[in-house]
């Protein structure tokens, strides 16, 4: 899985800005697709659902349930699978690391 893949993908990584409430992820995943405008869309009115309360923060949980393993193993196989946990458990390591770097300078095009 890569991060300039498909809407899917992007949506991993803007994912953790709606419980950080942070901008990085959202902004960083989709400047470069600014032409692809219903992703740029999905994501805001996700975002706008976590801001008015209507959708549940998973982020207190504890672990992944077999039955969500079940209904992930519908739709991905299982190096898919691999490759996401791998993708959200390197996201959330960087989420913890304290850095002083405010979101919204980044540029298109200068990680690749």
């Amino acid at each position: 899985m890569r991060l300039r893949g498909n809407s899917f993908q992007v949506l991993v990584y803007a994912g953790p800005d709606q419980l950080t409430g942070k901008d990085t992820y959202l902004t960083e995943s989709t400047r470069d697709r600014r032409e692809a405008g219903k992703v740029r869309t999905r994501l805001l009115a996700k975002v706008d659902q976590q801001r008015t309360g209507s959708t549940k923060r998973l982020a207190d949980g504890g672990r992944v349930t077999d039955e969500a393993w079940v209904n992930a193993a519908k739709h991905f196989d299982e190096e898919q699978l691999m490759a996401l946990v791998s993708q959200i458990a390197v996201i959330n390591a960087f989420n913890r690391v304290i850095t002083q770097q405010l979101g919204g300078d980044y540029q298109p095009g200068q990680f690749g």
